[in-house]
């Protein structure tokens, strides 16, 4: 029987209290991933910190705090983290893995590359592998993108996650029609398998993949089957194709989870097309909700002098 969280918790105190420091940091670190796993998230940050303060070289709890500060939006706080996670435990596969990660999300390609590369020579892990053949694959290095994207499917056939990244891969590799068939597969796993989504999977596939329209199409598609993660991967790779497409980046602003990706997406679609309606009225919503009431009502004026219809503004 597990330990519940006021035992596990009760037990890292008495070690404090015992003086035995590094059996309470990780006492400590197993209170903070059952509190996340429990969802108790806004607990989580403090605990780790008393695991920290008690073992500076804890480099789980290192760990966990770069991936909540990752999935929270605050990147450079995930790269110190990750940074000490690694160095307090150099030959842990999974910190390598998961640094490379952010770094794929920051867009820092070679960096990425250089700690993802790293983390396979300790354990070649599913996770590792597709976000290698992901970065490759925006490196150019299409070849070694597929070959790394399908050893990772082959690990791991079920993860639908996995096989959206071979299918994104190959299409990015032009191999269209094998592309094509893993994505209208993750589709029917899914329980979506009619025949008009499979369809619209076809027709984007079909305007090649160079186009940012067609990996929009596919973001919708699969934002439509609430697959999220999914849906930001075809946006970011839709920004990284043109940089300069700005419905790609307010499409992106709108599905990325994190406050920080997410205004960052909404600044560069502001900056390179001020003229659209939608994109000026999320503007307006993060002013509102970042208490700049002045300037969201000012930035629905100029929504309404554009488009006096627009539903969002007016309400």
């Amino acid at each position: 029987m597990q330990p519940s969280l006021e035992e596990i918790e009760h037990r890292a105190r008495s070690l404090e209290q015992s003086r035995r420091t590094r059996d309470a940091s990780d006492a400590y670190l197993e209170l903070a991933k059952g509190l996340q796993s429990e969802g108790y998230v806004r607990r989580v940050s403090s605990v780790l910190l008393r695991a920290l303060r008690l073992n500076e070289k804890n480099g789980e709890a290192w760990h966990l705090f770069g991936v909540l500060h990752r999935e929270r939006g605050k990147p450079f706080e995930a790269d110190r983290a990750f940074r000490k996670a690694i160095k307090a435990g150099p030959n842990a596969a999974e910190h390598k893995v998961e640094y490379g990660v952010l770094l794929y999300m920051t867009r820092e390609w070679e960096k990425a590359e250089v700690q993802l590369r790293a983390s396979l020579e300790t354990e070649r892990t599913v996770r590792g592998l597709q976000f290698l053949g992901l970065t490759l694959a925006e490196l150019g290095d299409m070849k070694s993108a597929v070959q790394l994207a399908q050893e990772a499917q082959t690990l791991s056939p079920e993860d639908t996650e996995v096989a959206f990244s071979l299918g994104a891969v190959l299409f990015r590799a032009r191999r269209v029609a094998e592309a094509r068939e893993i994505l209208q597969r993750v589709v029917e796993e899914k329980r979506h398998s009619r025949a008009g989504v499979k369809r619209r999977i076809r027709d984007a596939l079909n305007m090649g993949p160079d186009s940012v329209h067609s990996w929009m199409v596919i973001a919708d598609i699969f934002d439509g089957l609430e697959r999220r993660w999914e849906a930001t991967l075809a946006l970011r790779i839709a920004t990284c194709i043109d940089r300069d497409n700005a419905r790609a980046w307010y499409e992106l602003s709108e599905t990325v989870q994190s406050e920080h990706f997410h205004q960052e997406a909404l600044n560069r679609a502001i900056v390179l097309n001020r003229g659209d309606p939608d994109i000026l009225c999320a503007n307006a919503i993060s002013f509102y909700e970042s208490g700049m009431k002045k300037e969201a009502l000012d930035t629905l004026e100029e929504v309404l002098v554009i488009d006096p219809e627009h539903v969002d503004a007016q309400l």
